[in-house]
């Protein structure tokens, strides 16, 4: 497949949101999300990172964005 180890991409991801780099992190769960490797990892590694975005935003309308998003993937995680 496209990515032969998820866990180094998961790894990368958590190292990414423990420096702050949430954007990035987001990205690279979209990869794995749609590559459909460790899908439910992905998705709660994301909404983690949306939710961190949330509170930085200073549009009412992007924070109720990334929030909505992030619970819409944590539903799909049950």
């Amino acid at each position: 497949g496209l990515i032969s180890d998820p866990q180094i991409v998961i790894d990368r991801i958590e190292r990414l949101q423990a420096d702050g780099e949430d954007q990035l992190a987001c990205e690279l769960c979209d990869v794995l999300i749609h590559a459909g490797v460790d899908q439910m990892k992905a998705k709660q590694l994301k909404a983690k990172s949306l939710m961190v975005m949330a509170k930085q935003q200073t549009s009412s309308n992007g924070r109720h964005y990334d929030i909505a998003s992030a619970y819409e993937l944590l539903e799909e995680t049950k």
